[in-house]
């Protein structure tokens, strides 16, 4: 009987024993399921300014060229269908769980993307969306088209309210809050103190001068495709100095 005692009591310590040791491991593994799960949150941040892109082919073998661009809390949507035809869409944007869902300006679901390190992957559009993306398109992070952004977000960090370029030859204009104008080409920088300069106009043509030459500066508000990059700007520039006539794209900052 007394063996019997101790056998059931040795029996009881084990179970108790046995029972500690599976609390303690589903709390450590706990523990690690939410110590992945804050490492997969951390890695799904978005940094902004950033811009995604991609293609596709439509079954009449036209090419869809998508881009997407994130500032804070605004996106741009740039369609660009056989580099001629056109489709821009601006909205709001916020990330939820590792979703990036944009929303028309009534706050409306257009698209949620799931993140995936550096791309998004289209999981669902409402009926209020574009139909031209289908569910399941992927766009990566664009290297290049980011960097535009950045170089825009210092450009007006540094009191910068509008800036332009062209390529061939590589040429470069920027207007500051305080109405100076910088023109650089990789030989020379150029300053001028314009009389004034509206940014809230769209459309703007000024004259002035730069070292006593003549100067036209016209600014149109059509999307203009950059050659070098391929990114989208929002105004056709034409600066005409003296004889010779430069041409590019630019946006207001």
């Amino acid at each position: 009987m007394k063996n019997k005692i101790i056998n059931i009591t040795i029996l009881l310590l084990l179970v108790i024993f046995i029972s500690i040791r599976l609390s303690i491991a589903c709390e450590q593994l706990n523990k690690s399921e939410s110590t992945v799960a804050d490492e997969v949150a951390t890695q799904t941040e978005l940094d902004v300014p950033s811009a995604f892109s991609g293609q596709y082919a439509l079954y009449d073998n036209e090419i869809i060229h998508y881009s997407l661009l994130l500032s804070e809390g605004q996106y741009t949507e740039v369609y660009l269908i056989n580099d001629s035809e056109q489709l821009i869409i601006d909205g709001q944007w916020k990330q939820h769980e590792g979703n990036l869902h944009l929303q028309n300006e009534g706050g409306e679901l257009i698209k949620r993307f799931e993140i995936e390190g550096d791309e998004l992957i289209l999981k669902e559009k409402t009926e209020n969306s574009t139909g031209i993306l289908p569910v399941g398109f992927t766009v990566a992070l664009n290297a290049d088209f980011t960097s535009i952004l950045h170089h825009q977000e210092r450009l007006k960090s540094d009191g910068m309210v509008f800036s332009a370029s062209g390529n061939e030859p590589f040429w470069s204009v920027q207007v500051s809050t305080d109405n100076t104008l910088i023109f650089r080409t990789p030989d020379q920088e150029i300053r001028s103190t314009l009389s004034a300069f509206d940014s809230h106009l769209a459309e703007k043509a000024i004259s002035f001068e730069l070292e006593n030459k003549p100067v036209s500066l016209e600014i149109t508000p059509e999307s203009c495709l950059d050659s070098m990059s391929g990114f989208m700007f929002s105004h056709n520039v034409s600066l005409q100095i003296g004889n010779t006539t430069f041409t590019g794209c630019g946006s207001f900052l």
